[in-house]
């Protein structure tokens, strides 16, 4: 996260920058100071997590930070964009999220997250952790809840067979 302080200290005001940054840099434990104070300045206005690979010498997914110095007087922020760039046109997204970012279109593949929602003891910033609706996490809840009840059922079936029964004292 020093490389991304050090990137925003040389744009003017107002500049903008993109910053392909590792996956672990959006949740890592030591860098959420950084990580709230970014989103309060409203220095970072957009994360995107792009395919597998899209790093030259790594197969890992990376993320992209879209970054803006302040200006002065600028509005306080109030949201992020969290945008899923996995699929194939992932430059098609990109260049979407930016113009959508200068106010000029909508943004298909994401979604603007309040600050409050970020803001909190982990200040998390993966995209896909928060483009999930409610509903899907409730229905993947539900599945491993129920997957797990079967497995407990069928190790206590298990465990039955292997404990002799009680002898009457």
């Amino acid at each position: 996260l020093a490389w991304v302080q050090h990137v925003l200290w040389h744009l003017r005001p107002g500049g903008e920058a993109a910053v392909l940054m590792p996956t672990a840099a959006a949740d890592r434990r030591p860098g959420r100071r950084i990580r709230a104070d970014l989103l309060r300045t409203g220095s970072l206005r957009a994360v995107l997590e792009l395919p597998s690979g899209a790093a030259s010498g790594s197969t890992a997914a990376p993320h992209l930070w879209l970054l803006r110095r302040p200006a002065e007087g600028d509005p306080p922020p109030t949201h992020v964009l969290m945008v899923d760039a996995t699929g194939d046109r992932a430059e098609a997204v990109v260049a979407e999220t930016v113009r959508c970012l200068r106010g000029g279109g909508d943004l298909s593949t994401g979604r603007s997250v309040p600050l409050i929602d970020l803001l909190d003891d982990t200040v998390d910033l993966t995209p896909s952790r928060h483009l999930r609706g409610s509903a899907d996490i409730r229905a993947e809840s539900a599945e491993a809840l129920a997957r797990f009840r079967d497995r407990l059922a069928a190790v206590n079936s298990l465990v039955e067979g292997l404990t002799p029964p009680a002898e009457p004292t």
